[in-house]
């Protein structure tokens, strides 16, 4: 992918709501937090169940960035990102003439 980068995070069980994507200084940053709690009553017994989990990862893209044209995409527990590079930032590419 010579014009963006495309990152790819398995958050299974994530509210979209509770993912935050950032990009300072050229390292992307993700972060998610998912906190459930269940209570269950059978008869005189209370089942109470609480989990918390908190996922960050951060990552360095080389070469400039776009500040527009950025787009993140959440389903079926996977999210995707697509980073678009500067335009000076692409490889040069030399044609090649066949005679």
């Amino acid at each position: 992918m010579e014009d963006h980068y495309e990152v790819r995070a398995e958050l299974p069980g994530m509210d979209k709501e509770n993912i935050a994507v950032s990009i300072q200084d050229n390292v992307l940053t993700i972060n998610a937090e998912n906190r459930q709690e269940s209570n269950a009553q059978i008869g005189r017994i209370l089942r109470q169940e609480r989990r918390h989990g908190k996922y960050v990862r951060s990552f360095r893209l080389h070469g400039d960035l776009q500040k527009n044209n950025r787009s993140a995409e959440y389903r079926d527990g996977i999210l995707t990102l697509h980073v678009p590079k500067a335009a000076h930032a692409k490889p040069p590419r030399i044609d090649v003439k066949v005679k």
